[in-house]
C-alpha cells in the first residue's frame, strides 16, 4: 500500500511539472457559495421579483424538456432521466449566480456537440433554488455544482473536476466514460502513441489488474487534458528500458535554431560569451 501511495505522489508530481507547459483554468474561483450568491440574489429589483411572482408556474410532470440541448430536470423527472441515460452530467445552478450565467452558453455548446458526436453522453441542469430536495440529496453547497451520474446510480455521483470550457467538458466526459488510459500492447503502438502527443504519461505495470495500475487509471480519468497510456507488455518495458512498476513522463523537446550566417562576428562573439 505504501508503494502505491508513493506511486500516486510521484505521478502527481509529474503532472504538476507537465501542467506548467499548458494553460489551465482555475475552477476554484468559478463557484459561489450559497451565502455569497444569496447576497447577489437580494440585489434583484422589486420589478423583477414581481414579474417572477406573477409568472404562472408550469406543472411538473415526468416529461423531460430540453433547452439548447440541455435537459431541464426537477424532482418529478429526475429519476426518469437517470434511468434513460447511461451517462448524465447534471449542473445544479442558481438563476442569479454570476458563474452559472457565464457557464450557460459554454454548457449548451458542449451539450450540442456531445449530442451529435456521443449521443450516450448527455447534459442536464437543475435549478437548485427551486429543487431544494434534490440540492440537499446531492449535497449542493455552491453554484454551479456539476455531478456525473453513471448507469442511473444516484448514490455515488462523480464530482466534475474538469475545466469549465466547451472543450474541457467534452474531454472530461469522454475520459470519464472511457478507458481513461490507452492500452499500449506493443512497442510500435507505444511509440506511435507517444510520438502523437507533446506530453504523454505512461504507466508501466507488471499487471494491469494491480492496485497500482487501478490508481493510475483513476488519476488518468480525472486529468483529461493530458494523454495517458498504460502497459504490462515486456516488449514495451524493454524498448524504454523500464524495470518494475514505474510512471514515466514523455515530453517532446523543442529545438530552437538561429541562422548565425546572418549575424556579424561581434554578435557571434557576444552570443558565446
Amino acid at each position: 500500500m505504501k508503494t502505491h501511495k508513493l506511486l500516486f505522489i510521484a505521478l502527481l508530481g509529474l503532472l504538476l511539472w507537465a501542467s506548467c507547459t499548458q494553460a489551465e483554468d482555475s475552477t476554484d474561483s468559478q463557484t459561489e457559495s450559497q451565502e455569497e450568491t444569496s447576497e447577489e440574489a437580494s440585489e434583484e429589483t422589486t420589478e423583477e421579483a414581481e414579474e417572477e411572482a406573477e409568472a404562472p408556474k408550469k406543472e411538473k410532470t415526468t416529461e423531460i424538456e430540453e433547452e439548447n440541448n440541455v435537459m431541464i430536470l426537477h424532482i418529478n423527472n429526475f429519476e426518469r432521466a437517470l434511468s434513460e441515460n447511461q451517462y448524465l452530467l447534471v449542473e445544479f445552478y442558481a438563476p442569479w449566480c454570476g458563474h452559472c450565467k457565464q457557464l450557460e452558453p459554454i454548457y449548451a455548446e458542449a451539450a450540442e456537440k456531445l449530442k451529435e458526436e456521443e449521443p450516450e453522453l448527455r447534459l442536464a441542469k437543475v435549478d437548485a433554488t427551486e429543487e431544494k430536495e434534490l440540492a440537499e440529496e446531492f449535497d449542493v453547497g455552491s453554484y454551479p455544482t456539476l455531478k456525473l451520474f453513471i448507469n442511473g446510480d444516484r448514490k455515488e455521483p462523480v464530482e466534475y473536476t474538469g475545466k469549465r470550457t466547451t472543450t474541457g467538458i467534452i474531454q472530461w466526459m469522454k475520459r470519464r466514460t472511457g478507458a481513461g488510459a490507452e492500452a499500449l500492447e506493443s512497442a510500435d503502438s507505444a511509440a506511435q502513441f507517444i510520438d502523437a502527443h507533446n506530453i504523454t504519461v505512461v504507466g508501466f505495470f507488471e499487471s494491469l489488474d494491480s492496485e497500482a495500475a487501478q490508481v493510475f487509471k483513476e488519476v488518468a480519468m480525472d486529468t483529461p487534458d493530458t494523454e495517458f497510456g498504460v502497459t504490462a507488455t515486456p516488449e514495451v518495458f524493454q524498448k524504454y528500458e523500464v524495470k518494475g512498476s514505474s510512471v514515466v513522463l514523455f515530453k517532446k523537446v523543442q529545438i530552437f535554431c538561429r541562422d548565425f550566417a546572418l549575424l556579424p562576428s561581434s554578435s557571434m562573439n557576444h552570443f558565446f560569451e
